[in-house]
């Protein structure tokens, strides 16, 4: 019973020490895709690198330095057709036991979420994240919602880190899908 004991406990140590090892993912990108936009006929991606006046003006209305010009940007575009469905982007946010990769769809005309997704996390106890719950609160939000944990996002009991950082990578995307996707492939 003791060496069980012993052994058992060895297991969830070398788990909670070895996090990256073990991490879950809830999906793969290709299933956001299809989650994230369903009924697309095809995904494009188009990627650009950040200009100088981009970085500026995005970190400027973030507040903090979170994109260098010249870093490569790309968007999933999904379209019927001619006509563009949605812009999917994958973020990777960092978490408080490791990275988080939020995949997030919008509508570019005006630029609201559709829908948020949890590619992959290594949170142990902000897992909440993942519920559904938590990720359909940004639905049609835009950059002209407060967008804050707290004030128009509840955030997962237990998990501040975690649900901070999906919000990070939500605010992001939107800025992004505004201030490049929409000024350059229009």
């Amino acid at each position: 019973m003791r060496l069980k004991n012993t052994i058992v406990l060895l297991t969830v140590s070398l788990m909670f020490l070895c996090g990256n090892a073990f991490a879950e993912s809830p999906m793969d990108e290709a299933d956001g895709y299809k989650l994230a936009l369903p009924g697309v006929e095809k995904y494009d991606k188009q990627s650009y690198k950040l200009l100088k006046s981009e970085v500026g003006e995005i970190n400027k209305t973030l507040g903090v330095v979170a994109f260098e010009e010249g870093e490569e940007i790309v968007f999933t575009v999904g379209t019927d057709g001619d006509q563009v469905k949605g812009v999917l982007l994958s973020l990777t946010e960092n978490g408080k036991m490791g990275l988080i990769e939020v995949m997030v769809s919008m509508e570019v005309n005006p630029v609201k979420v559709l829908k948020v997704l949890i590619i992959s996390t290594q949170e142990s106890r902000g897992r909440g994240i993942i519920r559904k719950e938590f990720r359909d609160q940004y639905i049609g939000k835009s950059l002209k919602d407060p967008l804050l944990i707290n004030e128009d996002i509840k955030g997962v009991t237990r998990a501040t880190t975690s649900s901070w950082a999906v919000n990070r990578a939500v605010k992001k995307s939107l800025l992004l899908v505004e201030d490049v996707y929409n000024k350059r492939a229009h």
